[in-house]
């Protein structure tokens, strides 16, 4: 997060398990979530991190249901 959200993210919020980084997000659009996990900057910003290739990486897409507080 260093720089800043990306476009379309709403909020964010990661966390690390023994071999998993958990990123959930909400976001304007899955379209936006997308483009961004698609990016250079991204795959870089993993890379240096030392996690995998996002094209390694399992994305779950869920519908939001509700916000608390709200946005």
């Amino acid at each position: 997060m260093d720089a800043g959200g990306p476009p379309g993210e709403m909020r964010h919020h990661c966390g690390v398990g023994d071999d998993s980084l958990y990123i959930v997000g909400v976001w304007d659009s899955e379209e936006a979530m997308r483009t961004r996990f698609a990016s250079q900057q991204m795959r870089d910003a993993l890379t240096r991190a030392g996690f995998p290739a996002m094209d390694q990486a399992e994305i779950t897409v869920l519908r939001l249901h509700a916000v608390e507080p709200p946005l």
